[in-house]
């Protein structure tokens, strides 16, 4: 009988806690637990931090086509530098998913929180194609483009644009070139810019393209630096 009571004391007791589920990975990167809240979960292309204390900016940027494929990467824009893989892939292959590996999601957390960056501005300018300037803080910009030729194949024709994010410091005279793109078949060229601070502004300029048998797209991000009339790009 004893027996009996011990056995029912027993199952009557407190249920042992349930085991906590196991988190589910974010989609765009590996999970990882001190995962700094600046980067941003999908990995858009675009910027997504920056630092007046390195000074530096943080972006999603790459270029990509159907035939050459394509490399996306996290990339520090600074004197420092920095760039982490996200996607790559060869020609002909599918699009994989933009993923930022463990080992490189910690290295770029340590950087944010060592380097002290902060969320990019909300409210940016957009820079409308064409010879007139757009000022931006103290920075005049501008995306030119110059006709080069147009193709015309058995099969198709298209034109081939060479367009130019060109800028201004105050007081100077003379165009800085931040990026130049050879577009064959233009489809879209734009140009957007922030204001971090009194001094810097960051500009990122977008291009998609296609033409017969080919097609693909860029980003480039470009920090600018008033006082000393000096960029930085993303592009290599």
């Amino acid at each position: 009988m004893s027996r009996w009571w011990l056995a029912l004391l027993v199952g009557c007791g407190t249920a042992p806690a349930a085991t906590p589920p196991k988190p589910v990975g974010l989609p765009g990167h590996q999970p990882h637990a001190s995962a700094n809240p600046l980067v941003p979960t999908d990995l858009g292309t675009g910027c997504f931090a920056w630092s007046s204390k390195e000074p530096a900016i943080a972006c999603v940027v790459g270029t990509e086509s159907d035939q050459s494929g394509g490399v996306w990467s996290v990339v520090f824009v600074s004197d420092k530098g920095g760039r982490h893989r996200v996607a790559t892939w060869g020609g002909m292959a599918p699009r994989p998913t933009r993923v930022l590996p463990v080992a490189d999601r910690r290295l770029v957390d340590e950087r944010l929180d060592g380097g002290e960056f902060r969320a990019i501005p909300g409210s940016f300018t957009a820079i409308p194609a064409g010879p007139a300037a757009t000022k931006v803080g103290g920075l005049a910009l501008r995306l030119v483009r110059d006709e080069q030729q147009h193709v015309k194949w058995p099969n198709g024709e298209w034109d081939v644009v060479v367009d130019r994010l060109e800028a201004r410091c105050p007081d100077r005279k003379s165009w800085l070139v931040l990026r130049e793109a050879k577009l064959e078949g233009p489809l879209e060229s734009t140009a957007k810019a922030w204001v971090l601070d009194d001094q810097r502004i960051l500009v990122l300029h977008e291009a998609r393209w296609s033409m017969v048998g080919d097609k693909g797209a860029s980003a480039v991000a470009v920090l600018v630096d008033l006082a000393e009339c000096r960029a930085w790009t993303s592009e290599l």
